[in-house]
């Protein structure tokens, strides 16, 4: 299939009916088009490689982020989690724990010595209540902003198995805007290409459950929870 054709299978999908041509930048917050669950989009997904898997992963993002996505008229722009599923204290700084030995395997991966050093062993996890403060966007030298470039660098050394991850670059994305979870949803699209094992799973764990992990240093890591 022609990226042209499958631009026109998602504008007519999301009820577009413009007489632009969709290209992958129209895809940006095409998911939003169907929510609260995301039924409508199991046949678009039927057709592609791996499909089915990606699917299912979106599916989880949708049941995270039905509950309170709309209200008095108004609804969030983005998949936003306002109904967090439970967890406890230890089983989430595990799973902060399991994503910096991910963010580390990454950095074997590329050869970055520098941050396999920083997470060596893994930093300690601070437990904080509340939301945590505002992303600066011109950090540039931060912990986080180092693992975010070795992951970006990782994950664009990997071979996707069809051109739709390409296609839908946009669409993902704009999920949430976080290259991390959008990277967990597509993930079937690139397991065959690395050894590693569901590496953004932590990410998208902590996600559901409206936690927030924060690397400012190797010292300083911190995993924001909205309640004990």
């Amino acid at each position: 299939m022609e990226a042209s054709h499958f631009y026109r299978r998602c504008k007519d999908l999301a009820g577009n009916d413009s007489t632009l041509d969709w290209t992958r930048d129209h895809l940006f917050g095409f998911f939003q088009a169907f929510r609260p669950d995301g039924g409508r989009l199991e046949s678009l997904f039927a057709d592609i490689p791996s499909g089915t898997a990606v699917y299912r992963r979106l599916q989880q993002v949708f049941a995270a982020t039905a509950a309170g996505w709309q209200r008095e008229g108004s609804h969030d722009p983005y998949f936003v989690v306002r109904a967090p599923q439970p967890a406890s204290s230890d089983a989430l700084l595990a799973s902060a724990g399991d994503q910096l030995a991910s963010w580390r395997s990454m950095a074997v991966a590329v050869g970055e010595q520098e941050l396999v050093d920083l997470l060596t062993p893994l930093p300690s996890v601070t437990l904080r209540i509340g939301m945590p403060p505002p992303v600066d966007p011109n950090d540039t030298e931060s912990l986080g902003a180092f693992i975010h470039d070795v992951q970006s660098d990782w994950h664009g050394s990997l071979e996707p198995l069809c051109p739709h991850a390409s296609w839908m670059r946009e669409a993902f994305y704009s999920i949430a805007c976080d290259y991390r979870l959008a990277n967990y949803v597509t993930w079937p699209w690139y397991v065959h290409s690395t050894s590693l094992i569901d590496p953004l799973k932590p990410w998208f764990t902590l996600w559901r459950h409206g936690a927030e992990l924060r690397c400012n240093s190797a010292d300083d890591v911190s995993l924001f929870v909205r309640s004990a």
